[in-house]
């Protein structure tokens, strides 16, 4: 993509290429993901003893009184993390749960050796206390019509709160944070021109000042694309044969007005 985008300056020379954000902080939550191997193997395994088994759910929601927990999907940003945090905030609840399970099941006897470590209640609380902002930070990013200013002080936030991590696993999320962003090399060029739209800071830019005002509400996530291709698919699907210029034009109209809202 990053060619490609230098390919295409030669074509559009005030054109800007920044690698998505909301990418970009999804590549956090998995270096997150890989260094809470005890989480992991809670969400996994408590996964596979619900499954297929309509006694433990019966069980489960007698104890814990709530909907079964998130279910991690690779495909949809932030959902380990939504599962992991579920457990920090129901974890004495699920602990009896688990104990109230006395068949002789490995994945049971996994999960009760999990929730009697003492790592697993740290890694937890760590987690509920600086982590739990990330999936309302994607939705946010996620939303239509937001200024550059808002998006980039969204996602600088994280940076900032990772910081604040004093230990081990919290340097190693701030350098993955600090290595996703110095190689967005976008990023930092689109942050000079927030600075001089809000007049924050005096920079001098090559571009003209009616230029860079232009980029007040430039997007710096890829989102509204990937909303557009299910559109594309629709339209461009094997079963349309005899799709006439007029009948496509109203159709991207009716399309277009349901993107709007």
């Amino acid at each position: 993509m990053i060619k490609t985008g230098q390919a295409l300056k030669t074509f559009y020379p005030n054109m800007i290429h920044v690698t998505c954000v909301a990418h970009g902080l999804n590549r956090v939550l998995e270096k997150v993901h890989e260094i809470f191997p005890e989480i992991n193997k809670l969400v996994n395994n408590e996964e596979k003893i619900l499954l297929k088994s309509p006694h433990r759910v019966k069980v489960y929601k007698n104890i814990m009184e709530c909907e079964l927990p998130p279910e991690p999907v690779i495909t949809r940003w932030g959902t380990w993390l939504e599962a992991a945090l579920f457990y920090a905030e129901n974890f004495n609840k699920f602990k009896i749960f688990i104990n109230a399970l006395d068949e002789d099941v490995q994945t049971i006897k996994k999960l009760k050796r999990i929730i009697t470590s003492a790592s697993i209640i740290s890694d937890l609380t760590l987690i509920k206390s600086h982590l739990s902002t990330f999936p309302q930070t994607l939705t946010q990013l996620e939303t239509r019509n937001v200024s550059l200013n808002k998006q980039i002080e969204i996602f600088e936030t994280i940076g900032e709160s990772l910081k604040k991590i004093n230990n081990e696993k919290g340097q190693i999320m701030a350098h993955k944070f600090n290595s996703v962003v110095e190689k967005n090399i976008g990023y930092a060029l689109i942050k000079k021109y927030n600075d001089c739209i809000n007049g924050t800071k005096n920079i001098n830019v090559e571009q003209q000042p009616a230029i860079v005002a232009c980029y007040k509400m430039s997007p710096i996530t890829s989102v509204e694309v990937e909303r557009i291709f299910s559109k594309l698919k629709d339209i461009l699907s094997d079963r349309r044969h005899k799709f006439s210029a007029h009948n496509f034009e109203m159709y991207n109209i009716v399309n277009f007005n349901s993107i709007k809202k």
